[in-house]
Formats: C-alpha cells, structure tokens, sequence
C-alpha cells in the first residue's frame, strides 16, 4: 500500500483520508450510520467500510484464482499484503495456511477480522505498509498482493519488499489491473485526468505486465506462470455500477474529488459513457468485466 512518506505523492493512508472528508463534508450521521452502541460514525469511516464491503463482493474471484495457483498447502506460512478487508487472506486461510494479513487502514482490516471471525478462520492481522513491510527477511513460504502493489507511490519498491519477505524458494504472486475490461478503461481515465501518484502515464495498469512484475522483482526472483484473471462484477443498474466503482477505485475517485467542477463533471461523464461501452445484461442484472493478470515468481536462494 502507499507509505505516509510518499516522495512528492501522496499516502494511500492521506488519500482515502482526504478523499472521503471531500466527499462527505458535513453530512449528519444517520441511524443506519451508528455502530451498536450508537456512536455516529464519521465520514471517514463510513467511506472506508463502503470500499472493504465492495471490495469484498467486487473483487474475490481475483484473490481465488492467485491462492489456487500458487499452490497454497496446509502449514504453509502466507502474507497476505494490502490485504484490504481480507479477501485473500480468507482464501488461503481456507486452504489450511498460517496466514499474516497486513494493511495500514484500520477499519478495512478491522472487516477483514469479521469476517475471518464469522468463518472461524484464525488469522494474523497486523498494521503494515506494503513499501515498507514490518516482518524478517524469508519470514513466508509465500507473499501475495491482489492489486495493491501498482497503486503504491513506488511500486518497484513494494515488489521489492514481497520478495524480501519470502524465503528463498518460496513463491511470490500478485494480481494487478490490466488496460482492458471496465476497471481498466476506467484508471486509465483517470490517468488522463489527473497525473497518477506513483507516475507513469496509464496509472496503475501500466504494472500489469510481466515484463513490469520482472522489472520489480529483478535480483530477487524468477517469474513463473502469467494467466489472465477475468472478475466478474454485478450491478443493479448502470447507476449502480458508476456510483460504485466511482468510490473503490481509489485513483478515480481521487480525481473526482480534488478536480475543479467542472473537470470531475467531464470525468464522471466519461466514466459513465465507459461504463456503458462495457456492460452486459445477464438475469436482470448490469454485468461488468475486469481484466487483471496474475504473475506468480520464485524467490531466488540466497
């Protein structure tokens, strides 16, 4: 995930932060807002609880398909980095690993545990960055990140610290956005609106190719397989799907609320209009396509 020390970027942390503060200014609290004991639940909370709820229907076949090829087996030790509101985690979790779940936003790890609870899965959660990850060299006998990586400010440096964390021999596997598909048209709009935080001219679909994985993980591993991952994503409407993938892409939504009006007005325009190009009508439902890759690698011995 992106570190609060961004290098002239800005923080995943300060991002959504800043982010949902703008997009829901001064909003009262509503009842459906409070937690059980009744305590209003601020903006920010609230934005961050809509992303890991989302992110939890939204994105799940992406975390299933890295854990079962990578070959997760029973007391294998596994990081789930970014782990986000824990879809990863939970698959492997499944599969009889010892999972580690790590994440610096708070309330989304804080969903992970629910969740994990509510299976009766045990797993370790702990605060953590992606660009700087709290645990020893070889600690893992496999080090996954769905999509997190390419929406660091250095994505170089979070592949880096995935491969340090695993033990020689040991597997590493991440799945990152590709160009096509609605996801990818809608980061690269983004892009196009708004310079991305970690540079490059597509944002983060610029990492989803093996040549840009091998890049990362150069003096530290060796890539092995490289498949496409389709991700199913289902709305009630085209409005549905705008409104929502307007929020949990966190470039998009970033852009939308720091441009000037009239700028995010043109881009919710556009995504919309891509949304639209996009969508298929399966059983009464708005169906949407994103296209990621998954690339798996081996960690060198040392």
């Amino acid at each position: 995930m992106l570190s609060d020390a961004s290098e002239g970027g800005v923080s995943r942390r300060a991002l959504f932060t800043g982010l949902r503060q703008r997009l829901l200014p001064d909003e009262p609290a509503t009842e459906q807002d409070r937690g059980e004991a009744g305590e209003p639940l601020d903006p920010a909370t609230r934005l961050l609880m809509d992303w890991g709820e989302s992110d939890g229907m939204l994105w799940r076949h992406a975390a299933d398909t890295l854990v079962e090829s990578v070959f997760i087996d029973v007391g294998h030790r596994v990081l789930d980095a970014g782990c986000g509101d824990g879809n990863l985690a939970l698959a492997a979790a499944r599969m009889g690993a010892e999972v580690v779940g790590c994440d610096p936003i708070e309330p989304l790890v804080e969903r992970a545990r629910e969740r994990a609870d509510a299976e009766g899965l045990k797993i370790d959660w702990r605060d953590g960055d992606l660009e700087s990850l709290p645990f020893a060299d070889g600690e893992f006998d496999a080090a996954l990140s769905t999509f997190a990586p390419a929406f660091c400010v250095r994505p170089k440096r979070a592949l880096h610290e995935l491969a340090r964390v695993t033990r020689p021999g040991g597997r590493i596997a991440v799945v990152l956005w590709g160009r096509e598909g609605a996801v990818g048209r809608l980061l690269r709009l983004a892009a196009i609106a708004e310079a991305p935080v970690g540079g490059g001219r597509d944002g983060p679909v610029a990492w989803a190719t093996a040549d840009a994985v091998r890049d990362g993980l150069k003096g530290w591993a060796k890539l092995g397989t490289r498949e496409p991952v389709p991700v199913r994503m289902a709305f009630d409407s085209r409005e549905e799907a705008v409104d929502r993938l307007t929020v949990v892409l966190g470039p998009l939504a970033g852009a939308l609320a720091r441009l000037p009006a009239d700028r995010a007005a043109t881009l919710r325009d556009a995504a919309e209009r891509a949304v639209a190009a996009e969508a298929t009508e399966r059983g009464g439902r708005v169906v949407l396509m994103g296209h990621a890759l998954l690339v798996a690698a081996r960690r060198g011995s040392d």
